[in-house]
């Protein structure tokens, strides 16, 4: 993680702060802007018994609201749903003309184009460490293309937690990359895997860097 203070992170106006330093009860994570409590003492404290309690108490005294609350957010989900079948629909049916006309418009914004790539170039380098043995990376994405031949399906590499987060900002390093297809990854974009897996998702390990990790 990229360390940011409480003041640049409020700056910016972010949930989390991250400072490298450990909490009273050693736990070396992102804090919270709003009160300074670290991600995983809450986390400890919401899988206690007595908070579970008081969590199913609340849900019980408020269950008409959350009821209502999941209604709007099903109705948000179906409606991303249907737009995102129209747009693979339409993507299939235009894809030559779509194509042509990306290629039209990279001939004449190479510049432009050159420009995103250098950008992009030197975020990767400044977020991968000097340590990270990069044959472990290559080895991801090696994997990532024999997937996309064998099944004929694209996949990408995503950084699990991307780059430049809204919230934190990832490493470029082996346990931070996930292959994932083309088409969940653009779903995902930059978004934080909390907010776009759930807040109880966990990344599944690539077993490329495993070694050499562990030395």
């Amino acid at each position: 993680m990229q360390i940011i203070t409480k003041q640049e992170a409020k700056e910016k106006g972010l949930r989390h702060y991250f400072t490298g330093k450990p909490c009273k009860r050693g736990h070396v994570c992102s804090r919270y802007t709003s009160n300074n409590s670290c991600a995983d003492c809450l986390q400890l404290r919401n899988e206690m018994p007595e908070t579970k309690k008081r969590l199913e108490k609340w849900r019980k005294q408020n269950k008409k609201k959350l009821s209502e609350y999941f209604k709007e957010r099903r109705k948000d989900y179906v409606w991303a749903e249907k737009q995102r079948a129209k747009c693979r629909k339409y993507y299939k049916e235009n894809k030559q003309t779509m194509l042509a006309n990306m290629r039209k418009h990279y001939l004449e914004n190479k510049d432009m184009y050159a420009a995103y790539s250098s950008r992009s170039k030197k975020q990767m380098k400044k977020a991968t460490p000097k340590w990270v043995v990069i044959k472990d990376i290559q080895k991801i994405y090696a994997l990532r293309n024999r997937l996309s031949q064998n099944t004929g399906i694209e996949h990408h590499v995503d950084h699990y937690y991307p780059l430049q987060g809204k919230t934190i900002c990832g490493l470029n390093v082996p346990w931070n990359l996930q292959i994932i297809t083309a088409e969940e990854n653009l779903a995902k974009g930059n978004k934080m895997p909390e907010d776009f897996y759930g807040p109880n998702h966990t990344m599944i390990q690539m077993p490329a860097y495993t070694k050499s990790q562990t030395g």
